[in-house]
C-alpha cells in the first residue's frame, strides 16, 4: 500500500494520512458534511432569491389583472417594491429588450414608461 502526505481535512481541519491520492476527506462523514453544509447554503441563496423574483411577479401579475397587457410608470413599481434587478431571463425583439419574470415580460420606455404583458395563456 502506498502512503501519501498527511493533508488537513476542509472540513474538520484535522490532519489525517489519505488511503488514496485524491482523498480530500479524513472521512465519509465530514465528506458527507461538507457537502450538505454546501447545499444548504446554496439552499438558502435560492431561496433568498426566488423570494424577490415572487415579488416582483405577484406585482406585475396584480398590474395586470385579467387583461393581455397593461402600461405602468417606473415610480409605480418603485413604490410597490418592485425590485428592478431580479428577473429570470431578458430577450431582444425588434431592437428593444423586454424583462421577464416568469410568465410575465415587462419594457422600459424611455425614463418611466413601463409596458407590462402575459406571455402565455
Amino acid at each position: 500500500m502506498m502512503k501519501y502526505p498527511a493533508r488537513k481535512d476542509p472540513y474538520t481541519g484535522e490532519m489525517f494520512v489519505p488511503g488514496r491520492r485524491n482523498q480530500r476527506f479524513a472521512s465519509k462523514e465530514t465528506k458527507n458534511a461538507w457537502h450538505n453544509q454546501r447545499a444548504i447554503a446554496l439552499a438558502d441563496e435560492k431561496r433568498a432569491v426566488n423570494k424577490v423574483l415572487e415579488k416582483n411577479r405577484k406585482i406585475l401579475a396584480s398590474l395586470l389583472g385579467d387583461q393581455a397587457s397593461v402600461e405602468t410608470t417606473l415610480l409605480d413599481l418603485e413604490r410597490q417594491g418592485f425590485r428592478f434587478n431580479y428577473l429570470t431571463h431578458t430577450r431582444r425583439h425588434e431592437e428593444k429588450v423586454w424583462r421577464y419574470i416568469y410568465g410575465i415580460r415587462y419594457l422600459i420606455e424611455g425614463k418611466s414608461k413601463i409596458i407590462i404583458e402575459k406571455t402565455h395563456a
